[in-house]
C-alpha cells in the first residue's frame, strides 16, 4: 500500500460514506494529479455509472484497495453528493440494473476493518 492508499484508508475508517468527491479531497492534498477522462462504471452494464473524471493512477489506486478487499462500495443517497456539491450530469439510477442511456449510481466507500469490528 502506498502512501496516498494509507491516507485514504484512515480517512474512510474515519468517515463511513467516503465520496468520491472526499477522494479527490485527498488527492489534492497529497499533491497527486488524479483529473483524466477515466469513467468509474459497473462491468455489468457500462451506462451504470459510478464517477467520472478521473485519469488510471487514481482509479488504480482505489481499485486496488477494493481488490484487496480492505474497502468496499456502497449505493447511497445522492444527497452525499449534493452536500459535497459535486454530482455528476445524468440522471441517477434508483437501483443497479440495466440502463440504456448512462445514469449515475450515487456510491461511497466504508472500511471493510470498520464494517468487521460492527458486525
Amino acid at each position: 500500500m502506498n502512501t496516498i492508499q494509507k491516507k485514504i484508508m484512515a480517512y474512510i475508517d474515519q468517515h463511513d460514506e467516503t465520496s468520491f468527491v472526499e477522494l479527490e479531497n485527498i488527492f489534492d492534498d497529497c499533491s497527486f494529479d488524479w483529473c483524466g477522462n477515466q469513467r468509474i462504471a459497473s462491468s455489468e452494464c457500462n451506462n451504470l455509472w459510478f464517477w467520472t473524471g478521473w485519469n488510471k493512477p487514481a482509479v488504480r489506486l482505489v481499485v486496488e484497495l477494493l481488490h484487496s478487499h480492505m474497502i468496499e462500495m456502497r449505493q447511497v443517497s445522492p444527497n452525499v453528493y449534493y452536500i459535497d456539491g459535486i454530482t455528476l450530469k445524468v440522471p441517477v439510477a434508483n437501483r443497479q440494473r440495466f440502463y440504456k442511456t448512462p445514469h449515475w449510481l450515487p456510491v461511497a466507500f466504508t472500511s471493510k476493518r470498520t464494517s468487521t469490528k460492527r458486525g
